[in-house]
């Protein structure tokens, strides 16, 4: 489990267990519905073990979700660049790790709207943390995006870190969108609509 969700834990296992001392009808259905809450904050935060593809030239999915977008798009440090875009939904896993070996050149925070996470205006409006890192292929951008219901971007890269292929560096709260900006030279293996886990699944290869 990710550590940032034992705090809710924390809350909602205390407000079960007054409910459950009060001894009266109120405070049992308050305690049930805690207990709700704490089950789904158990689920949401969620730490799956993942097996990391070999291969220094392969770039995983930083995100658990579904493809929604693969365009060709201008980036300022990276050039002409292919962006492939992750939608995570609640039921998702939403820990982000690093698609590839790197250092961590730069994290931005940039505030924003909170529109819907599949759409592609999200990218550019909404509150995210973009993370620029230089890899022995060349630099990568990976954004954390927020969406109608994420309010939270936790991000615990910083720069002059190093960071390897699988290595969880992030989080996001409650559903929102992951963007990979690969130069030119990647060779995309994913497709929209195609179904993503982070660390495992080949997105692209580089040529």
């Amino acid at each position: 489990m990710d550590r940032s969700g034992f705090r809710y834990l924390i809350v909602f296992g205390l407000i079960a267990l007054a409910g459950i001392i009060s001894q009266n009808l109120y405070g049992y259905i308050i305690a049930g519905i805690s207990g709700l809450f704490l089950l789904f904050t158990a689920f949401f935060f969620r730490d799956p073990e993942r097996k990391i593809p070999d291969g220094n030239d392969i770039i995983v999915s930083p995100a658990d979700g579904v493809i929604v977008d693969i365009s060709d798009v201008r980036d300022d440090d990276i050039g002409d660049c292919k962006n492939v875009a992750i939608f995570m939904s609640l039921a998702n896993v939403h820990i982000n790790r690093a698609p590839l070996d790197g250092d961590v050149i730069e994290v931005k925070h940039f505030d924003g709207k909170f529109k819907k996470a599949f759409l592609s205006e999200a990218s550019l409006e909404n509150e995210r943390v973009e993370m620029l890192i230089e890899t022995e292929f060349g630099k990568i951008r990976v954004k954390q995006i927020a969406g109608i219901i994420a309010r939270r971007i936790i991000c615990r890269a910083k720069v002059g870190d190093s960071l390897h292929k699988g290595q969880k560096y992030g989080i996001i709260h409650f559903g929102s969108r992951v963007e990979l900006i690969l130069s030119q030279s990647a060779n995309i293996f994913v497709s929209n609509g195609q179904k993503v886990v982070a660390g495992e699944t080949i997105v692209a290869k580089i040529k």
